[in-house]
């Protein structure tokens, strides 16, 4: 979800895909074989970084509307969206080596299920890296703690769970964003949450390459305590 932003399309899938790199580089992630995305709208981030490494993705939504586009988004080129829609294919985002993937291994590589996270019970010990992005801000604390603790439970030995959202400033705590009602949190609060759910974060930075009047967006890679 760029929120109408498309400048930010490349440097967050550049960033992403650096830090899949390093945690695969550093041999914190080893495994590659499942990977749940939740609250992934039409499957932006699957399309553009995950199943580029994983065997099988699950891609969670609570719009029906989002994730019945998300297959034919995953196997369309991005350039030709922006074609059809602008009539310009040198607009911003548009990538002629844009990704697209075939119907067949969509088919057979990608789940599509449609929870809300509050809802979603994965399945013990399923998944290598569970990745929630620009979703956990609509979750208030206690229901975030419970997320947290059903991804704890859902990791197999040595996964991790990546948190990609927006942060405000240490000193002020959280603060609700009257646009959308989301709940922007400090790093040090999220990290405050990540232990009370059962995790240490082993990885924090910042995204780089987004505009300075937005939030500041923090990657946190998180592990079983």
């Amino acid at each position: 979800m760029l929120g109408g932003f498309d400048v930010l399309q490349e440097p967050d899938v550049i960033d992403s895909n650096l830090l899949l790199k390093e945690l695969e580089e550093e041999k914190i992630l080893v495994s590659f074989s499942n990977v749940a995305d939740v609250g992934g709208g039409i499957g932006r981030v699957v399309k553009h970084v995950l199943l580029k490494r994983f065997d099988k993705v699950d891609l969670v939504e609570p719009s029906p509307r989002l994730l019945a586009s998300a297959p034919s988004y995953l196997a369309t080129n991005d350039c030709s969206l922006e074609e059809e829609e602008e009539g310009d294919e040198e607009k911003v985002g548009c990538d002629k080596s844009s990704t697209s993937w075939d119907k067949d291994e969509i088919n057979s590589k990608v789940t599509f299920t449609n929870q809300g996270l509050q809802d979603w019970s994965p399945i013990e010990g399923t998944y290598d890296l569970i990745w929630a992005q620009w979703s956990i801000v609509y979750l208030h604390d206690a229901d975030l703690i419970s997320f947290l603790q059903r991804c704890k439970q859902a990791l197999k030995e040595g996964g991790v769970v990546v948190i990609k959202e927006n942060t405000t400033d240490e000193d002020m705590g959280f603060m609700v964003d009257k646009d959308d009602a989301s709940l922007i949190r400090s790093p040090a609060y999220f990290n405050t949450l990540f232990s009370i759910a059962g995790f240490t974060t082993i990885i924090e930075k910042s995204q780089l390459g987004f505009p300075s009047e937005l939030y500041t967006v923090k990657m946190f890679v998180l592990k079983n305590l």
